[in-house]
């Protein structure tokens, strides 16, 4: 996320609208004020799409009781999405959410990205991550659409 200070022209923001919402916002700034803008990148909903086929495959083909959701915790913590606290006795790592206003998309990008290297690393050591991708891309059809950007 950053912030910047912009100025309101005759031609708007150097940005254009993106829907009516933003447009009756800019159009509300009168000419000449300065405004502060929030950037950030939404996430890409294919590429999320893409992560939890991507988590619930891995944890069908794994032996046991593992979920989809247990598996992200697993991620989490396993590609130090997590925070680390200290107890008494222990120390602990507990995963960070991935939730849409918690993390913009090239942290998800890279996040997932991590999650390809553990996946393959530790129970598809045959495969690599890019290799992975694709597979699971495929089985969900998805192919290039969860490489392109918000």
């Amino acid at each position: 996320m950053a912030k910047a200070l912009m100025i309101r022209t005759i031609h708007g923001l150097m940005l254009d609208q993106a829907d009516e919402r933003s447009q009756l916002i800019l159009r509300g700034i009168p000419l000449g004020a300065t405004v502060q803008v929030e950037i950030t990148r939404p996430r890409n909903l294919a590429r999320h799409r893409l992560f939890w086929a991507l988590a619930s495959t891995i944890a069908q083909a794994i032996p046991g009781n593992l979920t989809a959701e247990n598996l992200v915790e697993i991620l989490k913590i396993e590609t130090g999405h997590c925070t680390i606290v200290r107890g008494k006795r222990d120390t602990y790592r507990l995963p960070k959410s991935i939730a849409f206003h918690k993390m913009e998309e090239p942290e998800f990008q890279a996040f997932m990205d991590r999650c390809f290297q553990f996946i393959c690393s530790t129970w598809l050591p045959h495969l690599k991550p890019s290799g992975l991708r694709s597979e699971i891309e495929q089985m969900v059809g998805m192919g290039a659409i969860a490489h392109a950007e918000a």
